[in-house]
């Protein structure tokens, strides 16, 4: 990436912040933000592990007219061979985020586990400069629309390959497991959102993209179709 990449990627940070901050106006990036965040607080110590597939880049691309399929696919390319983290452990009270845990903290306290297998942070230097250009505006972009929260964020960084087959794929089933620190936090896929809503043939009643069947008939659910003939 070079220089002109900053503009283009302000503008998609900003807008994957913006779901962060759930008020971003696209309701299926909104589920998304929400299938992929794991969070756990126990009095006033806050935990929180937000894992961010290739697919949310790509969500997130499709719903800003300012960024130009080159943009998008040079992004997407420059991620495709890692597996995003966005991890934080500190204390919430009345005056705001304390007892923020060091990045060196957070990273040998995080397990990622796909099949039993433990998985193993690249180290930075390790990148692509590419995927160095993202992350390297992913942070300060982070602190400035979250404030002290931001600033108090770890973004750790895994392969998404094994073996050259992408590890996790959030359209199929599957799932996996991130410990942090004293929470185990586990996703079960797919993600609802990223499908096509289930309807069931006889009554109509749609069910989120990864039912399989009516949990009140036991019906066989099928795939939402665009046209309007399911409901003659």
């Amino acid at each position: 990436m070079n220089n002109r990449s900053g503009k283009w990627l302000t503008g998609v940070l900003a807008m994957l912040l913006l779901a962060v901050c759930r008020i971003s106006g696209a309701a299926d990036l909104q589920q998304l933000v929400h299938e992929t965040q794991r969070t756990a607080e126990s009095g006033s110590q806050l935990t929180m592990a937000w894992w961010i597939p290739q697919e949310f880049w790509e969500a997130s691309m499709s719903n800003n007219p300012n960024v130009t399929e080159e943009s998008r696919t040079e992004l997407l390319q420059a991620l495709e061979d890692y597996q995003i983290f966005v991890v934080v452990r500190a204390r919430t009270g009345i005056a705001g985020i304390s007892d923020v845990q060091s990045n060196e903290d957070m990273i040998s306290n995080a397990r990622f586990v796909v099949d039993g297998k433990t998985v193993d942070p690249v180290a930075p230097d390790k990148l692509s400069a590419g995927a160095q250009t993202v992350l390297a505006s992913l942070k300060p972009a982070l602190s400035g629309m979250l404030g002290a929260l931001g600033q108090a964020m770890q973004i750790i960084v895994y392969p998404s390959k094994r073996d050259g087959v992408r590890m996790i794929d959030p359209v199929k089933p599957g799932n996996f497991q991130y410990t942090f620190y004293d929470q185990n936090f586990n996703w079960r896929l797919p993600l609802a959102s990223l499908l096509p809503n289930k309807v069931d043939p006889k009554t109509h009643d749609e069910f989120p993209g990864d039912y399989i069947y009516n949990p009140y008939t036991g019906a066989k659910l099928t795939v939402k179709s665009d046209n309007k003939s399911d409901k003659k």
